[in-house]
């Protein structure tokens, strides 16, 4: 059996005002193809389908219409989880509709007189001949009302050590239960968390148990055959745990990601053993970062990147850290591009330097009233350095706030 794991997709992720709808579709055009290539069995999708709570209709059309293709290749069944990003509502509303074509959708833990239902976050893979190969434990994100906790404490490192502590209880536990129940078959985990010993980037950051609620990763590689996690966009074996891997974004995010290899996991069963391989993902567009002080050495470089790229939708993100001297930058090179036909799309400009005056840096800025929330609100973090992993806790806090604000708007 061949299993492919993927996640973070962010469905509806934009750069800057500019849509990357059209490099969604070449995305998902091509993991069916490759499906059907690599005549694979199972899909996983570890969490972040979607960028944000609030998803477009044209997104969801092409979310709807890539699961109704996939019925028609050779993947016999599809597992979502969700992430710190998506809507939990939003994804479980059509579960049982996806389940007549075999998509399993967990979005959150289910409880019975406050036991866990672990059979509902299990979805037997079997083979044609009906034969099971494979179990998959299909945690969803959790969040602090889905884990009990005795003891919850007040300050911040009480409270993160026990929502750790919860989080690795939970995957301990589906783990014990799959095992008991089904033998002699590979039991594999999905996941959307931080695991301890993560690379945050690529200048090799890494996540300590004691930084957010990281997991240990021995929890994992000790439980489960295979971990199949989502959350962190930089594809990575964890710890030299050749079977806890995150699979990364399979379209670059950011611009911080620029440079970053994308990749889905392809795995293979072979009785109790398994086998993984990563298979590339090709750049479906452009996307580059430029950083100098000298504004005609910039149209020279954006000269080059539209001649290498003259087939594929172009996104940059320039920083000058030179002496804008009273020039309104964006004007000009928006006038640059204009003069040149260059199809290219600035989606950031950063005056990084001691001498810009206010008014400068209101010129070059973005129109606030043109962003989504989440979108003025990712520019505040950037603008004032917050770091990755804070980062990551605030989003997921303004994604629940805005959700919770749109369900009232509704009711």
């Amino acid at each position: 059996m061949k299993i492919f794991h993927t996640s973070d997709w962010h469905l509806g992720k934009q750069i800057g005002l500019f849509s990357r709808q059209d490099e969604y579709q070449s995305f998902l055009n091509w993991l069916l193809d490759e499906i059907n290539k690599e005549k694979v069995d199972c899909l996983l999708i570890s969490g972040d389908v979607f960028d944000t709570a609030i998803t477009s209709n044209a997104v969801q059309r092409m979310y709807y219409k890539f699961l109704s293709k996939l019925s028609n290749t050779t993947c016999k069944n599809a597992v979502i989880i969700s992430g710190n990003h998506d809507s939990v509502s939003f994804l479980k509303a059509p579960k049982e509709v996806l389940e007549a074509i075999n998509v399993h959708v967990i979005s959150q833990i289910e409880k019975e007189n406050e036991t866990v239902n672990f059979d509902q976050e299990i979805v037997e893979l079997k083979n044609d001949k009906g034969d099971l190969e494979a179990v998959v434990c299909a945690v969803p994100f959790l969040r602090e009302g889905d884990i009990k906790i005795d003891e919850f404490g007040t300050d911040e490192e009480t409270k993160r050590k026990a929502t750790s502590d919860g989080i690795k209880k939970h995957f301990v536990d589906v783990s014990k239960y799959a095992k008991k129940k089904y033998e002699a078959v590979p039991v594999i985990a999905m996941g959307h968390l931080y695991v301890d010993g993560v690379e945050l980037n690529d200048n090799g950051r890494m996540l300590s148990i004691g930084n957010l609620e990281a997991v240990d990763v021995d929890e994992f590689k000790n439980n489960f055959d295979y971990v199949a996690l989502g959350h962190i966009h930089k594809p990575q074996i964890v710890a030299k745990a050749d079977n806890v891997r995150y699979s990364g974004s399979p379209l670059i995010i950011d611009f911080g990601e620029a440079e970053q290899q994308k990749i889905i996991n392809l795995i293979e069963t072979k009785g109790n053993d398994l086998d993984v391989l990563e298979v590339k993902v090709p750049k479906f567009a452009s996307i580059n970062q430029i950083v100098d002080d000298d504004i005609v050495k910039i149209e020279k470089k954006l000269l080059e990147i539209s001649k290498e790229n003259e087939k594929k939708d172009v996104f940059v993100s320039i920083e000058f850290t030179g002496n804008l001297a009273g020039v309104n930058l964006r004007q000009s090179l928006e006038d640059f591009l204009e003069t040149n036909k260059l199809n290219i799309k600035i989606c950031k400009i950063k005056i990084n330097n001691n001498s810009t005056s206010v008014q400068e840096m209101i010129e070059n800025s973005e129109n606030l009233e043109d962003l989504k929330p989440v979108d003025v609100f990712k520019t505040i973090l950037e603008d004032n350095n917050v770091p990755d992993d804070e980062k990551e806790k605030l989003l997921e806090n303004f994604n629940i706030a805005l959700e919770a604000l749109n369900n009232k708007d509704n009711d």
